[in-house]
């Protein structure tokens, strides 16, 4: 991979890593508190969902759901981030 190949790949990184902040951020404010929690403890953290429910009150099927709830969510306002305008203000 030349030079300028690598500093694409790490451009397109740290673009999507920001995309992907971005995104957290807006679908944050739009779920409950617990419903994040849930997301953040089992998809970003690796904690059993049965830990997580009796952390957080819910049950293991719960906690799943609410992680799936989530990763849908982002995937939706990742793909609307991209399609934007590049103009238009976030």
């Amino acid at each position: 991979m030349g030079y300028s190949s690598e500093i694409s790949a790490m451009f397109d990184l740290e673009y999507r890593r920001e995309l992907f902040q971005l995104a957290g951020k807006r679908v944050q404010l739009q779920v409950h508190a617990n419903t994040w929690k849930a997301f953040q403890r089992s998809a970003v953290e690796g904690i059993d969902p049965e830990v997580i429910g009796n952390e957080l009150g819910m049950s293991p099927g719960a906690v799943l759901v609410a992680k799936c709830r989530v990763i849908a969510k982002l995937r939706n306002e990742v793909k609307r981030l991209e399609d934007r305008p590049t103009n238009e203000s976030s």
